[in-house]
Formats: structure tokens, C-alpha cells, sequence
């Protein structure tokens, strides 16, 4: 056996030269001793025969600085898992509780369905009923009628505005919701001033 510590002495630049190639066939005639032998190359030392692994291959340059890196980064997310700061944060309920809090997702849903427009003619219609019951009409009238006496009796009472039937025909027709906000605010002012 034979151990060519010079590589370029067999490689395939020294096989491209005339010259380096009868050097290297004396070579490998001189380590035969004039027998009749097979010569065969291991080159597994370098690394060339060895069936690649990805567990040996993480640890061998140039990717071990990554796998060194990995194993730490690992450490001190363990560390870290296993030292907090302070007492665990208490859970916040899903759901907050109370009446301002329905009635704010239920404004969030109307306005994330884009379909605030269609509240008009409902409020208008419970505000006509709560401001019918403060003047005392009757309920279960036609509503044109019944907004016509609201109208009627407002004015007797010299409450401003007294006109309750344009503002609940335009909170019908509202599409915006600045139209929407505006006619609602004055029929809520109706109602407020009849409440004192």
C-alpha cells in the first residue's frame, strides 16, 4: 500500500502533461516491485467515496457553523421557555360583558355589512311610537296618521322642531350615514325635549 501525500502527483492535472504522467506511472510501478498486480485507487480518505448523510454532513464544514448556530438558538429558546418574567398574564374572556358592549358589536356587524341604511324606517318607527306614547295617542294607528297628530300636538305645545313627519320621511329615505345621523338626532331631540 502506498499513501501519495501530494495530489497533484495522480490528479487529473498532473495526468495532462507528457511528463507528470510518466512520473506518476514510476510511481505507481516503483510501489509494485515488478509484480503482477491490480492497482486500484481509495479515495474515500478525501472523501469522495463515502455515500453522503445529512447528519454527518451537518457537522462537517462549511455547515457546521449553522447546526452550531441552530443548537444554540434552541438553548435559549429553552431557557427562555423555562425562566419568565414575572406571573403568568391572566386570560381575558373572549366576550367583554354589558349592554355598551352588545351594543357596540352590533354596530360594528351593521357597519361591516354595509347595510346602515336600512335602520332608518325602524327607528323611525320606534321613536314615532315612544314619542306618540309621551304626547298620549293611542297606539296601533295608521302611521300617517299618527305622525301627522304628533306634528299637530307638537305644535300646540310649541316644541321645536315640530315638524316630526319630514325628519321621519327623510330617516326613510336616508342612504348615508351622515343623512341617517342628522334626521335621527332630530327626532331623538323631539323625543328628549317631550321627555323633561
Amino acid at each position: 500500500m502506498v499513501i501519495v501525500a501530494e495530489p497533484d502527483l495522480m490528479n487529473n492535472y498532473a495526468l495532462a502533461d507528457r511528463d507528470r504522467a510518466m512520473l506518476a506511472l514510476t510511481i505507481v510501478s516503483a510501489a509494485l516491485e515488478d509484480y503482477d498486480l491490480p492497482v486500484a485507487f481509495d479515495l474515500t480518505l478525501n472523501g469522495l467515496g463515502q455515500q453522503p448523510n445529512l447528519l454527518t454532513l451537518a457537522f462537517t464544514p462549511p455547515f457546521l457553523a449553522a447546526t452550531l448556530c441552530f443548537i444554540i438558538a434552541a438553548i435559549v429558546v429553552a431557557w427562555r421557555a423555562l425562566r419568565r418574567f414575572g406571573p403568568p398574564v391572566a386570560a381575558m374572556p373572549v366576550f367583554a360583558f354589558g349592554k355598551r358592549q352588545l351594543a357596540t358589536n352590533g354596530a360594528a356587524l351593521i357597519q361591516r355589512s354595509k347595510r346602515l341604511y336600512l335602520l332608518g324606517a325602524p327607528y323611525a318607527a320606534i321613536l314615532r311610537a315612544r314619542v306618540a306614547h309621551l304626547l298620549g295617542i293611542r297606539p296601533g294607528g295608521d302611521a300617517t296618521h299618527t305622525e301627522s297628530e304628533i306634528d299637530r300636538l307638537l305644535q300646540r305645545r310649541g316644541i321645536e322642531p315640530a315638524d316630526f313627519t319630514t325628519h321621519a320621511e327623510a330617516l326613510r329615505a336616508a342612504r348615508t350615514p351622515h343623512e341617517l345621523l342628522r334626521h335621527a338626532h332630530a327626532l331623538k331631540t323631539i323625543e328628549r325635549k317631550l321627555a323633561r
